[in-house]
């Protein structure tokens, strides 16, 4: 299952359970303040309304059977008053469960949007796309033949052999000191980009999945009291600390002017989609309720994950690819000037009329 299915299925269960446990809160917080808003000025004794509201949540899981509802006998003409008076209640209650419900509706379809960058792309597809950019890296300077800029000008005397001589020299250092470096240096900062994405999904559907249970668990309290839990779960999150891995990541990217041998540096940028992003960091939040585990939830997804890969892309771009690009916009010429006087030649190749 690729990250995105499994990003996709968590959210997914995170919607339905919010969901339910909303409709849990929401209910109550009627029942109880509508309670206390009706019944107030009436005096002792109390005795339970029946029936017990019962939940009924997506799936059958997590029926809550609220706690007795004690309301005081006097506000009642008999005891079938009072029942009809309860299931008024429920029916109130229920109607309110389901606001409760549909509230959480499309939030893993936001959830899933709001991560897109980071869940769409395959691992593998893009371990395989940067080494097929390091292959044809390799095989563009193989291409090349050994010693292809060994003109023999001995025979060869005068202006027209001193001018072809230096526009072999030149076009030789323009090859591999400007565009196969500059091959190196895309493939390099390509790679590093890839590998960021990669490393940001580490520990991401973990995370997604630690506050799932966490809301699981503040639900099957609500089971077991038949209402509000006096205190609930925390939720601590395990997540990758991007910063110091794109801060890795960065120092695999020569910069310009940085000596290295292109066999290495595929091997080091390659050697990145295996880096070990180190212990998972907690990002505790309150999880009181089901609006507050949501925008905790999404603060996390911004704040440990959004916005240090987006820093990691933006630092890519700023202090290497950026300083790459000037470097080669100041370069000139990218091609050889013509020769002297070649246009009034009349240049013919013993080969032609072969």
């Amino acid at each position: 299952m690729s990250v995105k299915e499994e990003f996709e299925a968590v959210t997914a269960d995170i919607e339905k359970y919010l969901g339910i446990l909303k409709g849990n809160e929401t209910a109550w917080e009627w029942r109880e303040g509508y309670k206390n808003d009706y019944f107030s000025h009436y005096s002792a004794p109390y005795s339970p309304i029946p029936p017990t509201f019962q939940t009924s949540p997506p799936g059958g899981e997590y029926t809550v059977f609220f706690q007795d509802l004690l309301l005081p006998d006097e506000a009642f003409v008999d005891a079938q008053h009072k029942v009809d008076f309860g299931r008024q209640i429920n029916e109130r209650c229920a109607t309110s469960f389901t606001n409760g419900v549909n509230w959480a509706s499309g939030i893993a379809d936001y959830l899933n949007s709001l991560c897109a960058d980071i869940i769409r792309p395959d691992a593998a597809a893009l371990h395989e796309s940067v080494q097929l950019f390091h292959d044809s890296m390799i095989e563009t300077q193989a291409a090349l033949p050994v010693g292809w800029t060994a003109v023999n000008f001995e025979s060869w005397v005068g202006g027209s052999s001193d001018a072809c001589q230096i526009v072999v020299e030149q076009l030789h250092a323009m090859v591999l000191d400007q565009y196969s470096l500059y091959y190196a240096h895309c493939f390099a900062l390509y790679g590093g980009a890839c590998a960021l994405v990669v490393a940001a999904q580490e520990g991401l559907v973990k995370a997604m999945e630690d506050i799932r249970d966490g809301i699981k668990a503040n639900l099957q309290a609500w089971q077991n009291l038949g209402g509000p839990p006096f205190d609930a779960t925390p939720m601590d999150p395990q997540v990758v600390a991007i910063e110091a891995v794109a801060r890795t990541i960065l120092g695999k990217v020569p910069g310009i002017g940085t000596a290295f041998e292109v066999g290495e540096l595929g091997g080091s940028i390659l050697g990145l989609f295996g880096l070990d992003v180190g212990d998972l960091v907690t990002h505790s939040f309150d999880a009181r309720d089901a609006e507050t585990t949501y925008n905790e939830m999404t603060a996390m997804l911004q704040d440990a994950y959004l916005t240090p890969l987006q820093d990691g892309m933006h630092n890519l771009q700023s202090e290497k690819s950026s300083a790459i690009r000037s470097a080669q916009d100041g370069i000139y010429p990218w091609l050889p000037e013509p020769l002297a006087g070649a246009a009034n030649e009349q240049w013919r190749h013993d080969q032609e009329d072969a």
